[in-house]
């Protein structure tokens, strides 16, 4: 999937408050995305870990993906009904520019 056609299904599912599932860091990750901006390394999606794996471990968590390392993105048809517990709107690490944000 290219750059452009990725950011533009990030902001349908912030729009629309749906679940996304992708790969990151080779794990499958089924998150809420909250906000998509730009930062220091380029485009970034602030969300919230409900499923899938992690690194990390600590499920469900708010991570901070690059989006050019995010593959097999899909929209799921999975509604999220409000914001993630401790959710700030005008994320800091957006530096550039917030895109999109609940």
């Amino acid at each position: 999937m290219e750059k452009k056609m990725i950011e533009n299904e990030i902001i349908t599912a912030i729009q629309n408050k749906l679940l996304l599932s992708c790969f990151y860091d080779g794990f499958l990750r089924i998150v809420e995305p909250h906000c998509l901006g730009r930062g220091d390394k380029g485009l970034l999606l602030r969300c919230y870990q409900k499923g899938g794996g992690s690194s990390q471990g600590g499920i469900p968590d708010w991570r901070l993906f690059l989006v050019t390392k995010i593959t097999q993105l899909r929209v799921l048809e999975e509604h999220f009904l409000q914001p993630a517990p401790g959710y700030r709107r005008n994320d800091t690490a957006m530096k550039f520019g917030i895109i999109a944000q609940l």
